[in-house]
């Protein structure tokens, strides 16, 4: 996807990567410093993966430095997308290892407002993690 912020996640021996990407054009994504990911769980067995994790600096962006802010919509729907690739990470160990391009993806259609709670619930519930 490009002009939005990536979470790329890959596994790593019994843990999972976490990489903040952004991309204007379709080649391997680089590190966008704006975006941070706090991982709250994962789990890796030999058939999948599976990672949680918390976005800070994910719902507005801008395409390029100094022009308008987007921005994900508050308490309306977004369309969110997912992909994977077949093709291997060269170094697993690091979040900023080159990626491949994808060869599976998809579209789904999320309601914001119906995930909203307010921001002392959401701080609660992030310090329990």
């Amino acid at each position: 996807m490009t002009y939005n912020p990536l979470l790329v996640a890959w596994p790593y021996q019994e843990d999972v990567v976490a990489s903040s990407r952004y991309s204007a054009t379709k080649s391997d994504p680089s590190a966008y410093p704006d975006a941070h990911y706090r991982i709250i769980s994962s789990h890796v067995n030999a058939t999948h993966w599976e990672v949680a994790s918390v976005c800070s600096g994910c719902s507005h962006w801008s395409e390029v430095p100094g022009e308008p802010v987007l921005s994900v919509p508050v308490g309306g729907s977004a369309t969110l997308a997912w992909a994977a690739s077949t093709r291997s990470i060269p170094n697993t160990a690091s979040n900023t290892s080159a990626t491949s391009y994808h060869n599976n993806g998809g579209f789904f259609l999320v309601d914001l407002g119906a995930a909203r709670v307010d921001e002392e619930e959401w701080a609660r519930l992030v310090a329990e993690v």
